[in-house]
Formats: structure tokens, C-alpha cells, sequence
């Protein structure tokens, strides 16, 4: 993206050092690499500045959020990312993952019996 301004934010300072190689070895000067936290001062600074990006990427997936912080933290986190940028990417966790978190919690409503009631209308052939 030659026309956009990208700000990355490395928490591990290897990871900071071998970014800012990349940017300087490919002449990426459009790339600001900045070491530091992204913790909830910074998503308030930047849901409190003026500035609104056109897309960003959360690094860490959600699965890792939820492991890492508290599930009332997350909500505020979330949100004021989601509020910062038009287009934000996440990474998800895998279908295989969702299914087993699935069945690990909802162990005995997830059969199809339970879909029957009122409102189900089941499938019928063309």
C-alpha cells in the first residue's frame, strides 16, 4: 500500500527490531513501527484522537484475547478497536476450533432435536 500511512505496534522488542529491518531493507517508508503495549491506554488514545483508519489488523487471534484478559475487559477493548477503523480484520479461530468449543460448552443443545418446535421449518425438496 504505496498511498497509505501503516502504524504497527510490536509489544516484543525482537519482533519490533526484525520489523523495522524489513521496513528499512525494502525502502517501506510509509511504515511507522513504534515498540510498545497495545493495551487499554493506547486503544483510549486512539479512540479519543480525531484520526479513524481506513482498515487495521488486530495481530492477536480472539482466542488469545479471551485467554489473556478478563471477559469484562474484553468488551471495552474490542469496542473502542472496532470504533477506530472502518475495516478491521481479526483472526478468527478455525472451524474445527468453533465446533470444539461448541460441543465443550453446549454439550447436550446441539443435536438437531432441539431445532424442533414452532418455529422450525425443515428443508423441503424442490
Amino acid at each position: 500500500f504505496p498511498n497509505a500511512t501503516v502504524i504497527s505496534i510490536e509489544s516484543d522488542p525482537k519482533a519490533s527490531a526484525r520489523h523495522l529491518d524489513a521496513v528499512v531493507e525494502r525502502g517501506l517508508w510509509n511504515n511507522v513501527v513504534c515498540e510498545g503495549s497495545t493495551g487499554a491506554a493506547v486503544l483510549d488514545n486512539l479512540y479519543e484522537s480525531p484520526e479513524f483508519f481506513r482498515y487495521q489488523l488486530l495481530g492477536s487471534s480472539v482466542v488469545d484475547m479471551l485467554t489473556h484478559s478478563a471477559r469484562q475487559d474484553l468488551a471495552p477493548l474490542l469496542g473502542a478497536l472496532l470504533s477506530t477503523g472502518m475495516t478491521t480484520f481479526i483472526h478468527m479461530p478455525t472451524a474445527a476450533q468453533f465446533s470444539l468449543a461448541v460441543t465443550t460448552f453446549f454439550p447436550f443443545g446441539t443435536s438437531t432435536t432441539t431445532l424442533r418446535g414452532p418455529l422450525y421449518q425443515p428443508p423441503r425438496p424442490p
